[in-house]
C-alpha cells in the first residue's frame, strides 16, 4: 500500500492517526512518516485497512438489507452515535469500529438509499 492510499483509506474510514496507531500497534509517528512516505507503509497495515474497509462494506450491506421500505412520502432514521461508548453500549456488534467509522457508515447508507429513492434522516441517538 502506498502512503496516499493509506491515508485516503484512513479518512475514509473516519480513522485519525491515533486509531490507526493503536489498531496497529505503533506509534502516532510512525502513522505519520507512514503518510509522508518517510518509512513505508507494512504490508500487515495494509491488510489491516483493507479489511476494515471490507467490514465497514459488510455493515453497510446488512443495514441497507434490514431496513424496511418506508411507506409512500416517508423516510427511514438512522441513529448517529456521538461517542465510541453511546455506541458500543447500544450496538455490542459494533465494538471494533469507532463512533466516526459509523458515521461513515450511516453516510454510506444515505447515499445508497437515495439512489433507491428513500430518504434516510440521520439523528443522534439519545438515551431515553
Amino acid at each position: 500500500m502506498k502512503n496516499a492510499e493509506l491515508k485516503t483509506i484512513r479518512e475514509g474510514l473516519g480513522l485519525t492517526l491515533q486509531d490507526v496507531a493503536g489498531l496497529t500497534g505503533v506509534q502516532q509517528r510512525t502513522v505519520q512518516y507512514w503518510e509522508a512516505g518517510t518509512l513505508s507503509v507494512p504490508n500487515r497495515v495494509g491488510n489491516m485497512l483493507e479489511a476494515l474497509e471490507y467490514r465497514v462494506e459488510a455493515v453497510v450491506l446488512k443495514e441497507i438489507f434490514e431496513i424496511n421500505k418506508p411507506k409512500k412520502g416517508g423516510h427511514v432514521t438512522l441513529e448517529r452515535y456521538q461517542t465510541d461508548e453511546d455506541l458500543h453500549r447500544e450496538r455490542p456488534d459494533l465494538i471494533d469500529l469507532t463512533a466516526r467509522t459509523h458515521a461513515v457508515i450511516l453516510n454510506r447508507i444515505r447515499r445508497r438509499l437515495k439512489r433507491l429513492k428513500i430518504t434516510a434522516i440521520i439523528k443522534y441517538f439519545e438515551l431515553t
